[in-house]
């Protein structure tokens, strides 16, 4: 969860050169506190005396006043990155974030991690700064924006949105990129049916989660929903996903901040089951078109975007098993 209890913080001054702090929002408050101000200090705990400490500059006013208060309690040299000043001094960075339509979220933690490898000269004199820009474009981002094909899990043609979103902040992220890209999507046909304004979402939550909270931000009215729940998560028994059907029932509940879903289905933790199914339902948000399905998104938790990757791994390796074997 990052901050002074995050298992990286074993290491000690001398073997940190540089650490970075990126966007703080409302996460894990049963154990980082319940305002941002007492999260903010838990993340401070990576802050180590002598050891520069690079922060996204688009955090909060309040986020960025303890961060300062802890720095000189720590004396820690504190370094404020924006994405315009990093652009500013590379303008081939620009070039690359508009060629790319990097989202801004992302444009700031591009601009921590150039400015961090730009502290005491890390980099040797045959390895200039910018030389590693081009590399950006190569660079995954699982579960974050990460568009993926799920054949041979599911029959589907078109891409899947994978986005481990499972709090406010990057609830809102994904629901930005969501109605900007996905909501607006053109007909792949070409043809005058329109465009795919309807969504279809498979989502699962880890409990303690405010689900209301979460996904009111996401679902529009039209959307369809398919409700699932995550495995047990490799040593951290503490972590339980919420019951489909508990979830479900926040999906429905037909309150002001939740709007009226077309359909939605629970399926306990059989996530192929609701894969399948979405992809069926998001036919009906297509082009009119056979086949042509509506976009579909996988998001609420990063233990869910964990296991359907590693579902999607299995099925691979059967493809292959079989193949080598037939």
């Amino acid at each position: 969860m990052g901050g002074r209890l995050d298992a990286t913080n074993v290491l000690n001054d001398s073997n940190v050169l540089v650490s970075i702090i990126a966007k703080i929002g409302y996460d894990h408050q049963a154990i980082l506190g319940d305002t941002i101000e007492k999260i903010t200090r838990e993340k401070a705990g990576i802050m180590k005396p002598g050891v520069p400490c690079v922060v996204d500059g688009t955090n909060d006013p309040a986020v960025r006043s303890v961060l300062e208060e802890v720095a000189r309690e720590t004396q820690t040299p504190l370094a404020f990155t924006q994405p315009e000043a990093v652009t500013q001094e590379f303008p081939e960075l620009g070039k690359i974030f508009e060629r790319l339509n990097v989202e801004l979220h992302q444009q700031a933690n591009i601009a921590c991690a150039v400015t961090a490898l730009g502290q005491k000269n890390f980099l040797p004199p045959s390895l200039p700064l910018p030389s590693l820009f081009q590399h950006i474009p190569k660079t995954p981002r699982a579960g974050r924006l990460h568009e993926v094909s799920l054949k041979p899990l599911i029959a589907r043609k078109q891409p899947v949105l994978l986005d481990g979103a499972h709090n406010p902040q990057s609830a809102h992220v994904l629901c930005s990129y969501v109605d900007r890209n996905l909501r607006k999507q053109p007909c792949t046909r070409g043809d005058a049916h329109g465009s795919n304004h309807n969504v279809t979402w498979v989502i699962a939550a880890s409990q303690g989660k405010d689900t209301q909270e979460l996904f009111s931000c996401m679902l529009k009215p039209g959307d369809n929903v398919a409700v699932v729940e995550f495995g047990p998560v490799d040593g951290m028994p503490w972590v339980r996903s919420v019951e489909s059907a508990e979830l479900l029932s926040v999906v429905r509940s037909g309150r002001e901040s939740m709007p009226n879903i077309a359909r939605s289905e629970g399926f306990g933790g059989n996530i192929v089951s609701a894969l399948t199914w979405a992809d069926e339902i998001s036919k009906s948000s297509g082009c009119g078109r056979s086949g042509e399905s509506g976009p579909m998104v996988v998001a609420g938790s990063l233990y869910l975007v964990s296991d359907v990757l590693r579902l999607l791994r299995e099925a691979n390796n059967n493809n292959i098993d079989v193949l080598e074997t037939s």
